[in-house]
């Protein structure tokens, strides 16, 4: 569950697909999310793959070393 808006929302629901999201402050809405995260165990599992595959590619210590490699590479 992710109750805030910004970066952090897009990068992990909106483009890693790896959790709901609610509006902030809005405790309804996150009731209604914790229920439908309750009546779909399935859909968990596919959140945690979804997160544990998005990290793994865009967040991995090898990845942003060669990034920051290339990066530094140019602007020399």
């Amino acid at each position: 569950m992710h109750g805030v808006e910004g970066e952090a929302k897009e990068l992990f629901i909106d483009d890693a697909k790896a959790g709901l999201d609610y509006e902030p402050e809005n405790y309804i809405d996150l009731a209604d999310k914790i229920t439908l995260a309750y009546n779909n165990p399935d859909k968990l599992i596919e959140f945690g793959n979804n997160g544990y595959n998005y990290v793994k590619q865009y967040f991995s210590r090898d990845i942003i070393a060669n990034e920051f490699w290339e990066f530094l590479n140019e602007n020399k």
